[in-house]
């Protein structure tokens, strides 16, 4: 028999090897690529389930404390890269990502204000091809922005379901960490028993905060679905062998980190900013009415503006930002993870005036419109009354929230895990505060970007001094400049100075009850205006000359002279939009550093901070603010013009 020659052993050595590749590559395709593999979705949960089983990676904890450094940085609208391979610190709670359904059934009903639930495993989510390859209208992809940031924003929104009370959630807004807004209240007992007006205070807190969630529920709960099948995605890919160059397929296709498809079923309200007006004054009237429209509708609502599709209003340049995108995102966070693409926004309908109040009426969209993927809306607002039935489709987001069928429920001693008893003075909250929306969804469009919310912090740790105590200072903030006149009375600076004084010694009386000593409790007062002449004025005032109080400013507030985001650009061309809404967040965020605030009742932007203030965002835990109109003193009393 003759020997089998060398040159056909290596051969057929080779061929096996090449056969065992070829299945090895095959199986990798059917568990990673799910965004492109034909497999049915039982084939791709048995194939990645096979693979978790042998990874001990398919457990992780949730939630990130992302490192912030560097200079006020605007996003840019033409970075769409997928961030991989961040050095994530993981905190939050626990997901096992093929069991972990109770996360990932959400998706919005078409208009009860609930969420409905699939039996679905998370992994079945794929992308379409449609979405994929289509010219989508993205999310800014912030330098600073991770994958892991987002992934904790869609996942961590329930707070049964996470060790630290949905912190990634609530941690969006302007809010100081250790505020009461953001301290779950630990003495249930206390919440159920007690009728003092602390508790009714605490309830109060408690139905804001539960509101915020709701919202945000709203506008992240669809991604949930396509976050547990990224997070999968990047595991198995992290831990691939055979081919560690490859680009994910979200990378080919320029889908950035804030980029989701979101469920198949979700539907849109798409809305402008208005820049003609002020800024405060368009978010109150206008934008604050949009969100309740798309949470009474169980829509995801989207601000667009300066973009090259859609309605006229939306085209336009949006004049209150300046980075290269034109809109809000310059300075604050996406309104959600969800993006549409130019097509679903071309094929959308437009809400008429007629329909849009008939729904405040009814509370119901006519069935052409509600079944309609987009709706869009060129504003209106004004309104009288809020829409029909709204505060009960809050009240149903909350308990859904809460809903131990849904839900995971392994800490049921924690402080935020509140029984039906507590749940009941939150409702009848909701259902009996006058301007209790409006104040909740306000407070969610004012959530910096992670660039603008680093340079406030930047900016609030060298401005405030290391010995500041927030019980014994005075925050006065001051409307001028072109406020004068046209919409309220002004005073010169030594009036604010006479008032500071007189404030202070009431305030002191008020809280120790003493009318015998002329002390004050009160050594420092926080300045902000928009106003040069009202920042300067304060230099004349100075321990030296008598005055008991030192002052606390921002001393890189541009002073911009106008509420007016289309005289931004005229102020010695030096001036961005951008720098002027973020010294207008800084001026916000100092006043709620504060015990004790004066405001101006005749500016929107003060009535913002007001709003803030009563949701329990400051630094004390028991803020008393008073408006100008009020003051005790007439000479102090301004009037709105």
């Amino acid at each position: 028999m003759n020997p089998i020659p060398k040159n056909l052993i290596l051969f057929m050595v080779l061929s096996i090897l090449a056969v065992l590749h070829f299945i090895q590559m095959q199986k990798a395709l059917t568990a990673n690529n799910y965004l492109l593999t034909n497999a049915t979705p039982q084939e791709i949960i048995a194939a990645n389930n096979s693979q978790l089983a042998n990874d001990d990676s398919s457990s992780y904890t949730a939630g990130v404390d992302d490192p912030i450094a560097g200079d006020f940085l605007a996003p840019s609208v033409n970075e769409s890269v997928l961030i991989q391979g961040e050095d994530d610190a993981i905190t939050n709670a626990t997901i096992d990502v093929d069991t972990s359904t109770a996360r990932s059934e959400s998706t919005p009903s078409s208009n009860d204000g609930t969420k409905t639930n699939k039996n679905d495993d998370p992994m079945v989510f794929q992308n379409s091809f449609v979405w994929l390859n289509a010219t989508r209208l993205s999310n800014a992809n912030e330098v600073l922005m991770t994958e892991q940031f987002v992934h904790n924003l869609i996942m961590n929104t329930v707070p049964i379901d996470t060790l630290d009370g949905s912190k990634d959630a609530l941690a969006q807004t302007m809010c100081f960490e250790d505020s009461t807004f953001m301290t779950w209240e630990e003495d249930h007992n206390k919440l159920k028993n007690s009728t003092s007006a602390s508790t009714s205070r605490m309830i109060e807190v408690l139905a804001y905060r539960l509101v915020f969630l709701a919202i945000h529920e709203n506008q992240f709960g669809p991604a949930r679905n396509e976050a547990l099948a990224r997070y999968s995605l990047r595991q198995q890919e992290e831990h691939r062998s055979d081919d560690k160059n490859s680009s994910s397929v979200l990378e080919k296709h320029n889908v950035g980190v804030f980029d989701y498809e979101c469920d198949p079923n979700t539907k849109f309200l798409v809305t402008s900013h208005n820049s003609g007006m002020g800024f405060g004054a368009t978010t109150r009237t206008q934008a604050v009415d949009q969100i309740h429209l798309a949470v009474s509708t169980g829509r995801v609502v989207l601000f667009m503006n300066t973009i090259p599709v859609g309605p006229d209003h939306m085209r336009s340049q949006y004049r209150a930002a300046s980075c290269d995108r034109f809109d809000l995102q310059c300075v604050f966070l996406p309104m959600s993870p969800c993006v549409i693409s130019n097509n679903d926004l071309e094929n959308g309908t437009e809400i008429s005036k007629e329909a849009y109040y008939s729904f405040l009426k009814t509370g119901k969209l006519d069935d052409e419109l509600d079944k309609t993927k987009v709706l869009t809306l060129g504003g209106f607002g004004y309104k009288d009354k809020e829409p029909f039935l709204l505060r009960e489709k809050y009240v149903n987001l909350i308990s859904f929230l809460y809903d131990e069928n849904l839900h995971k429920n392994k800490n049921s001693n924690v402080a935020w895990r509140v029984d039906k008893e507590i749940l009941d003075k939150v409702k009848e909250v909701i259902m009996n505060e006058k301007y209790f929306p409006d104040d909740v969804a306000l407070h969610y469009m004012l959530r910096p970007n992670l660039a603008a919310k680093q340079e406030m912090e930047r900016i609030i740790d060298k401005v405030v001094p290391a010995d500041f105590n927030p019980g014994s200072s005075i925050g006065l903030a001051i409307r001028a400049s072109d406020k004068c006149g046209r919409e309220s009375q002004c005073m010169p600076f030594s009036n604010y100075t006479q008032l500071i004084r007189e404030f202070a010694k009431k305030r002191s009386l008020t809280r120790t009850g003493d009318n015998t000593t002329n002390t004050t409790l009160y050594d420092t007062v926080v300045l902000t205006s928009e106003s040069k002449e009202m920042m300067v004025g304060r230099f004349a005032y100075t321990e030296k000359n008598g005055f008991p109080f030192r002052f606390v400013v921002n001393d890189e507030d541009v002073a911009q002279g106008s509420g007016q985001p289309g005289k931004f650009y005229e102020n010695e061309g030096a001036v961005t939009p951008d720098r002027v809404m973020l010294s207008s967040l800084t001026a916000v965020k100092m006043q709620m550093l504060s015990e004790s605030t004066v405001l101006n009742g005749c500016s929107s932007f003060h009535k913002i901070m007001a709003s803030l203030l009563k949701m329990g965002c400051g630094r004390s835990k028991n803020n008393y603010m008073e408006f100008l109109g009020k003051n005790d003193n007439p000479e102090f009393r301004m009037r709105c013009t």
